[in-house]
């Protein structure tokens, strides 16, 4: 399975930085940005929580052909927020389709405007809760899955939030493509740990050394959260992890 990734912090952080700063405010303080309500409708698929759970036979698969009528792996980014990372993915590389998700109305639409403002149409987003949208991914259909700064829930009962749960990690393993990538970017010591733990129990994953990660956090793809992370002196932590061939 290959050795296991390489988590370095630089040191014990100070007591208020252990908290999750402003994440959970994040969404409140922003204001909705002024879009047109069809190219909304164009970018976004807005997926209530009650009818996902109640009817999800009801849904199309997230896939490529479904989202972009083209049969490609796509790349998905769980918990884009405002976009940054996942919309400068889209604009690098035009020949890849993407879908960014993300719980929050405003973030979304941010984002939403993001790519609107850069004129990219190989990208989509989801407005869903991914807990329940997960079982909508299609087998081999999926390139990479980026799970960039999840939040660090801190009590047992909030388990059931996580989108690396083992669960959903089978989920993901399914649904990528033999080599694709599963991503991870934290800077909560207790969530690189959990993270690490739950991959490494998943069969169909082998951990990529760092020479080999396909992606580099450049700044034009930093999100609003690591650009503050990092001026706070918090380390960042990154796996990445290859989706195996299947077991015999």
């Amino acid at each position: 399975r290959g050795p296991a990734p390489r988590v370095q912090y630089l040191g014990a952080l100070p007591k208020e930085q252990i908290v999750s700063l402003s994440r959970g405010r994040f969404p409140a303080r922003l204001s909705l940005p002024d879009l047109d309500p069809a190219v909304l409708e164009h970018y976004r698929l807005l997926w209530r929580g009650e009818d996902l759970h109640a009817n999800l036979a009801q849904f199309p698969a997230l896939t490529a052909a479904t989202l972009f009528g083209r049969a490609a792996p796509l790349e998905i980014d769980i918990g884009c927020a405002t976009g940054e990372f996942i919309v400068g993915l889209a604009a690098d590389h035009p020949e890849r389709r993407f879908l960014g998700v993300e719980i929050s109305r405003k973030p979304i639409e941010h984002a939403v405007a993001k790519a609107v403002a850069r004129g990219l149409d190989n990208i989509r987003f989801l407005q869903a809760d991914m807990i329940l949208a997960a079982a909508l991914l299609a087998p081999q259909t999926v390139g990479a899955i980026y799970i960039h700064f999840p939040v660090p829930f801190t009590t047992t009962r909030k388990r059931k939030h996580y989108t690396y749960a083992p669960r959903l990690l089978t989920i993901y393993r399914n649904a990528l493509v033999t080599g694709g990538r599963l991503s991870f970017v934290s800077d909560d010591q207790r969530v690189a740990a959990e993270i690490t733990q739950a991959v490494t129990r998943e069969a169909g994953f082998a951990p990529v050394a760092e020479a080999d990660w396909q992606l580099a956090l450049s700044d034009h793809l930093r999100s609003p959260y690591q650009r503050l992370w990092a001026q706070r002196k918090r380390t960042i932590w990154r796996a990445e992890f290859e989706r195996t061939a299947d077991m015999k």
